[in-house]
């Protein structure tokens, strides 16, 4: 580090201090929270028009904006799934009274064969991705049961409507 002594100048209670100070930094280093918010910074200072991010009603709306390589790093597998999963809604739900859906089978087939997906998807998996898809739309989108029991994702056609209108309460 610029500006600090050599270490072979300093007390052993000053080397007890640096260390103890180096390994705070260290640890907040490795919080993902920190990192988070030192990413968000950094993309703030290099792209000011990344503020809009904020500017989206809904968090699945600021998540797809992100670069892929930032929303990979920062979301958790199944968000990043579902980041996906809203990305392409149009061309991977069908249309039905009210809304698009998305069957549990269907999107299971879809993220196995995802370009960069690695691991085998497990119906499971697709439990958790609608899950998440509902929660960063603030339960706009909803997982729903067909008649035949099988778990599907619904995206009312209004879902812009809700958005907004939830930003004005």
């Amino acid at each position: 580090m610029s500006g600090s002594p050599p270490l072979k100048e300093l007390s052993r209670d000053e080397l007890i201090e640096r260390v103890r100070d180096l390994e705070e930094r260290v640890d907040r280093l490795e919080q993902k929270e920190y990192l988070k918010a030192l990413v968000r910074q950094v993309l703030a200072e290099d792209q000011p028009d990344l503020e809009t991010l904020d500017a989206a009603p809904l968090r699945i709306q600021r998540v797809t904006r992100l670069p892929d390589d930032v929303a990979r790093e920062e979301l958790s597998p199944n968000e990043y799934r579902a980041r996906w999963v809203w990305m392409n809604l149009g061309d991977i739900s069908h249309r039905v009274d009210g809304g698009r859906v998305v069957k549990a089978g269907q999107l299971r087939r879809l993220l196995q064969t995802r370009d960069g997906e690695d691991e085998k998807i497990y119906r499971v998996t697709v439990g958790r991705v609608i899950d998440a898809v509902a929660r960063l739309t603030d339960g706009i989108a909803r997982a729903t049961k067909a008649k035949n029991g099988e778990r599907r994702l619904f995206v009312p056609n209004d879902w812009r409507q809700q958005a907004e209108s939830r930003e004005d309460e």
